[in-house]
């Protein structure tokens, strides 16, 4: 625990209760979490960039808490676009699908990137990315000195958890290429992408490289079995 941050917990918590929510953040960010609380890093970054002409009109986002789809609609170029969001716990995997009342007017650039050192994939139809975590390695054993600092380690010893991610484009009709590191549909009547990851993680009193999970295989299993089951 950082030392003072009992302290800063009270004085941001009696300034929410005033109402002055920023001056609360504000306080709990200084003087409250620790100097490595943005160690959980994200996995990166899914990007769908629609090739759209002129205004969009008529945005709106909803999430249908009873079914867990999150829905993009809005239009453009005159034309209606929905966007359809859900994660299937079963199978492990994102689903997202774009769809238009009139066909063949679905173009967009998916691409994958990581948001840490990884080696990527480029398919026809995929794209994913791998790798192994980086390891914080503590300065004389004080988890808040500063002189800490992240380390990708050469060895499978000294490498934290491994992880993979992996998308699968299938797009109804159209065209699609892989195009500068990922895919372009061109022309699409609809459009649906399916997204899983999985790590080595296999408990917290085993090493995750030597004593780690498989994960890549069983990552590209799970979406190639999704895949067969379509939106």
């Amino acid at each position: 625990q950082r030392p003072g941050a009992a302290e800063a917990f009270a004085r941001a918590r009696e300034a929410a209760l005033a109402g002055d929510c920023a001056a609360a953040q504000a306080e709990w960010e200084q003087n409250g979490t620790g100097l490595w609380s943005q160690a959980y890093l994200p996995l990166g970054m899914l990007r769908l960039s629609m090739r759209h002409g002129g205004e969009i009109t008529d945005y709106s986002r909803s999430l249908d808490i009873s079914t867990g789809v999150h829905r993009v609609e809005y239009r453009a170029e005159g034309r209606r676009y929905l966007r359809e969001t859900f994660i299937s716990q079963p199978d492990q995997a994102l689903a997202l699908r774009v769809s238009c009342p009139e066909g063949g007017k679905i173009t967009c650039f998916l691409s994958l990137s990581p948001a840490l050192n990884a080696e990527t994939e480029w398919e026809e139809s995929a794209l994913a990315f791998g790798g192994n975590c980086p390891v914080y390695c503590w300065h004389y054993g004080d988890p808040q000195d500063p002189r800490g600092k992240m380390r990708y380690g050469r060895e499978d010893a000294e490498k934290g958890m491994g992880y993979y991610a992996r998308v699968l484009a299938m797009p109804q009709g159209g065209e699609m290429e892989p195009r500068c590191g990922g895919l372009e549909i061109r022309g699409a009547d609809g459009l649906t992408l399916l997204f899983n990851a999985r790590t080595s993680f296999n408990g917290w009193n085993r090493h995750p490289v030597l004593e780690g999970r498989p994960y890549r295989k069983p990552c590209r299993r799970e979406l190639e079995a999704a895949a067969q089951k379509g939106w």
